[in-house]
Formats: structure tokens, sequence, C-alpha cells
């Protein structure tokens, strides 16, 4: 096996929790599959269905842009929420395979792993970028190691934003 496929091999859902200081995180408790009840008794994660090439996000490095998610290589959304410790709104996502080798394969091409904290990673609402943050060595760490197993969040400037790009991909 090569180190490019082992980079983008899976790892269970019980996988090591990647921290990224300020860019996108890795969701503890995607990933099954199946809706799990918040302590509200509202539903955390949905399936989705998108039949979309919409980017939902970037990744930009010495001015090179690549595009890396699209919203038809998501596999789950969940439910937006706030994050006291970044102070910003996140809405949790599962990636496919394929949305998971597109976000590493983007990443790769802006050379991303010899400096994470000089790449941006943009998140998009209705193609425009809303919010960016840099890529924390923790979730470049763990993409390169093959650990990344498709489950982050990004970020938003406010819940309005977080609010429309969960609606956007749950009612699709």
């Amino acid at each position: 096996m090569t180190d490019s496929m082992r980079r983008r091999q899976f790892v269970g859902s019980s996988v090591l929790a990647v921290g990224t200081a300020g860019c996108l995180e890795t969701v503890a408790d995607a990933g099954s599959g199946e809706e799990t009840d918040d302590s509200d008794g509202q539903s955390r994660t949905e399936p989705v269905s998108v039949e979309s090439d919409t980017v939902l996000l970037s990744v930009e490095r010495d001015g090179e842009m690549r595009d890396a998610v699209t919203a038809q290589q998501v596999a789950e959304v969940g439910t937006y929420e706030y994050d006291d410790r970044y102070g910003t709104y996140y809405v949790p996502l599962l990636l496919t395979e394929d949305g998971t080798e597109s976000f590493v394969d983007a990443l790769e091409a802006v050379d991303a792993f010899d400096e994470p904290t000089s790449t941006e990673i943009h998140t998009h609402l209705e193609g425009e970028p809303v919010d960016s943050h840099a890529l924390g060595p923790d979730l470049a760490d763990a993409m390169q190691s093959g650990e990344f197993d498709g489950q982050f969040r990004p970020m938003f400037p406010d819940e309005e934003s977080a609010a429309s790009f969960h609606e956007t991909l749950a009612d699709a």
C-alpha cells in the first residue's frame, strides 16, 4: 500500500478526535449513519442526498485556490451549533470517501502540508466564501497519516450563515 493510499484510508468512527485550533474540526459523534437525539430531542445527523457541484470548501495558499469539497461529496450533515471555545457557529459534516479524497488532494495540490498554517480553508455559502480559517496542524497531521475520516466542522461567522448552510444541505 502506498503512502498516498494510506493517507486516504478511512479509519473507523472511533478515530482519534482531532482538534484544529480555529479551523475545520473532526466531529466525534457523526458518521454512524443513524440519527441521534441531542439533549433537546432534536436530530443531530441527517442523511444528505445532494446532486450538486456547488463548492462548499476551497483551499488557498500563496494565491493558488482549489475547490476542495462539493455538496454531492457530503454524506451527512448535522445541526448547526455554537462553539464557545472558538466563538463561531459550525455545521458537522461527514464527507463521502470521494469527498475525503478530494479534500486531501486539494490540500496536496497547493502544498498545504509543507506549512499548514499558511493555508486558508474557505467555507462557501451559495457559491461565495463566507468564512476562512488557517489549516490547523493537527488536522494536517491527521490527513497525512491517514487518520482523517472525513468528519469535520466548517465554521461560520454568524448563526444565519450556519443555519442557511445547514438548510441548503439538509433540504436538498
